[in-house]
């Protein structure tokens, strides 16, 4: 009584213990009962593929483990026997092929004393396998649940691999002169949400299908449930291409996905207070320095500035804007370049350049070296050359001294008169301009 109510418990439970099979002096088939009536409402028409190169029943199944199952089709054909896994991926090892002439045993299989909603198969070579016949939508859903009231009535497979002839011979019988009706085309949609993205972001690929045992994407040839959504991240602009395959054909769908560059960092804004030049603009100096001084702002942040590549000076005002300068730079006489860059912290960056034409002051002449000093002068005027003549020679010759009143009175009192003090003064503004 106690194992009959554990048998009960497993049976609600749906929990699988695979038994242990004993060794065969000999090998011998084994069904349960006899075959079924040819008037036994079993439209066996409906399982047999069409166009198949020979005649082929099909059976969807799950393939009870010992804590689990997959999902898959059970293929019947007068020599042999094929199990083909459609899911989960993981399991398609489960998956086998033997001559149907290999079956030892094919009977409803017995757990603890109770009947189970299932069959055993056995063939040659000591290889048991447990299915259940189940709904046939429930192989191609996304992750699919087992339920008992997904059980279908297992004596099909049974009769089947038992029984092929007689099976087919009723399924041809309630065809008539048709042919079993061909199986209906896959049918497919994709869609990529969003169809454009920025790059670093996922999107979805959501698909549905009818009528397909697989489905393949592309690129990565990636083996999928018939139905499903797949979050992908991709870095750059992709075509994926879904191809469903199914009795009736195959059919192909794909969904293009727009990969875009994320936008850029706004930049910061430079400032120039000295020189007061704007960018690109060339700027006349006449001295052999530059200060450059001004402030840099930005809103994450004060930025960092660099001039012609080395760090400037800086102080920050507050949290978004620092000054920035160069106490003196010397500059080279002729064309001057600089750029001033400010980068944040989202490396967004800011350029200020600007040209500081140097033109250094001319040279001042070099002396005469016949120019006459304040003693030649007295000299020439106390040897009693006349004021005349010693004008004419210092507008000839210029002078090597600035003359001051007191000097101009002393030449006058030698003997200079007008002539010669005003050639003095202009001798003396042309050397001093």
């Amino acid at each position: 009584m106690a194992r009959r109510r554990m048998a009960r418990v497993l049976v609600a439970l749906g929990v699988v213990l695979l038994l242990g099979t004993s060794a065969f002096a000999q090998f011998r088939r084994k069904a349960v009962g006899p075959p079924l009536a040819a008037d036994e409402e079993i439209a066996w028409e409906k399982y047999l593929v069409k166009d198949a190169p020979e005649p082929t029943f099909r059976f969807a199944v799950a393939h009870q483990h010992k804590a689990s199952a997959c999902y898959g089709y059970l293929y019947i054909t007068r020599e042999m026997m094929r199990f083909e896994v459609i899911q989960p991926e993981k399991d398609r090892e489960h998956g086998f092929s033997y001559p149907r002439s290999s079956v030892t045993e094919a009977r409803q299989w017995k757990l603890m004393a109770s009947r189970m909603p299932e069959v055993e198969f056995k063939f040659l070579g000591g290889k048991t396998y447990h299915f259940f016949r189940i709904r046939e939508s429930l192989v191609g859903e996304q992750d699919p649940k087992f339920r008992w009231e997904d059980v279908r009535t297992w004596q099909p497979l049974i009769e089947a691999a038992m029984h092929f002839n007689d099976v087919l011979r009723s399924a041809e019988q309630r065809l008539g002169a048709e042919k079993p009706a061909p199986p209906p085309a896959p049918e497919l949609t994709l869609q990529a949400e969003p169809a454009t993205v920025e790059k670093g972001h996922a999107l979805a690929l959501v698909w549905t299908s009818m009528n397909a045992t697989s489905v393949v994407l592309q690129p990565g040839d990636r083996s999928m449930p018939t139905q499903g959504t797949l979050s992908l991240t991709p870095s750059e602009s992709t075509t994926y291409t879904l191809t469903a395959k199914g009795l009736g054909g195959t059919k192909i769908a794909t969904a293009s996905v727009t990969v875009t560059q994320p936008a850029a960092a706004a930049p910061p804004t430079i400032m120039l207070v000295e020189p007061s030049a704007a960018a690109g603009q060339t700027l006349e100096v006449t001295s052999p320095t530059l200060k450059i001084r001004g402030v840099a702002m930005d809103s994450t942040g004060f930025p960092i500035v660099s001039i012609n590549g080395t760090p400037a000076n800086m102080k920050p005002q507050n949290a978004q804007a620092a000054e920035f300068w160069f106490d003196s730079v010397t500059l080279q006489p002729g064309e001057n370049k600089f750029e001033i860059v400010a980068l944040n912290r989202a490396q967004g960056q800011a350029k200020l350049a600007f040209v500081a034409r140097y033109t250094p002051p001319a040279a001042p002449p070099a002396p005469n070296p016949k120019a006459l000093g304040k003693q030649d002068i007295l000299d020439l005027l106390k040897g009693f050359v006349p004021s005349q003549r010693v004008a004419a020679l210092v507008k000839e010759r210029g002078v090597k001294f600035t003359p001051t009143a007191n000097d101009l009175d002393e030449i006058r009192a030698a003997g200079g008169q007008d002539d010669l003090i005003n050639a003095l003064k202009q001798a003396a503004s042309a050397a001093n301009p």
